[in-house]
């Protein structure tokens, strides 16, 4: 009963809430210096259980629909860099079924952001191990990174087998294999040399993560120190764009702090 009663305030609310304009988001985003977006795509298969629908196609609807048209309406914003943790090292030991159709949705998710770096100049970067990815996708993935290398003006970033612990233990190897000493090795070293660390935007200013999940678990851990943190009550697969505009406006009613 009180799920109803709920359910019926908030339609109630939706009905009644300011519906902005892309200028006046794009305007709020400028202001509010929101530069760089990342979202864990968090709820998928309780979406589709939620429908009686199979795991699969929370999946595909979430990669191949949802994530592409987020893209879309982000860059359409303005916002410079947004980046996915689309699938983690711990969700390897998933369901080899389950892991197998994750992948064939990532092939089908790239196909579709093809358009979106096009249409916005977006240059694609994956984040996370490469050595366990299929070749099939693999190959998707280092297509799309050489077709967008010279865009310049976004930046997607595309985390796939990624674990933030993995990422600090590949950070470190290349700082060493730079020829950089231990006894120099700075915070601007580790930042450098991270998965993202040469883009403008390095580090998130607002992280979302769908499905209420009241944690970060281990995303970009060096790089979300001061990072704004938002948990909405909505599985990935029904982000649109209220839900999107709602974020936005949540972040532009911060005041954002960097003391240690």
């Amino acid at each position: 009963m009180f799920k109803k009663i709920t359910d019926v305030f908030r339609s109630i609310v939706k009905k009644f809430r300011k519906t902005y304009s892309d200028d006046e988001l794009r305007e709020i985003i400028k202001t509010k210096g929101l530069h760089h977006i990342a979202i864990i795509c968090d709820g998928n298969r309780r979406w589709a259980k939620k429908r009686g629908l199979s795991p699969l196609e929370g999946h595909r609807v979430g990669f191949v629909e949802t994530l592409p048209y987020i893209c879309s309406q982000l860059f359409a914003w303005d916002v410079h860099t947004v980046t996915f943790w689309c699938f983690s090292t711990g969700n390897m030991k998933r369901t080899p079924a389950e892991v197998d159709n994750l992948m064939n949705s990532f092939v089908l998710m790239i196909e579709a952001l093809k358009n979106v770096a096009k249409t916005y100049q977006v240059n694609v970067t994956h984040m996370g191990k490469k050595d366990r990815i299929p070749q099939f996708l693999l190959n998707k993935i280092i297509g799309i990174e050489k077709e967008t290398a010279h865009f310049s003006k976004h930046n997607l970033n595309l985390a796939i087998d990624y674990s933030g612990p993995d990422e600090i233990t590949r950070t470190y190897k290349r700082i060493l294999d730079s020829g950089i000493a231990l006894d120099t090795i700075s915070e601007e070293n580790i930042m450098k040399f991270g998965d993202v660390g040469k883009q403008s935007y390095p580090s998130p200013d607002f992280l979302i993560r769908s499905s209420a999940a009241l944690r970060t678990s281990d995303f970009m851990p060096f790089n979300t120190v001061y990072t704004e943190l938002y948990f909405p009550e909505i599985f990935f697969p029904d982000f649109d764009r209220d839900v999107l505009q709602n974020a936005v406006l949540n972040f532009a009613h911060r005041k954002r702090t960097f003391a240690k």
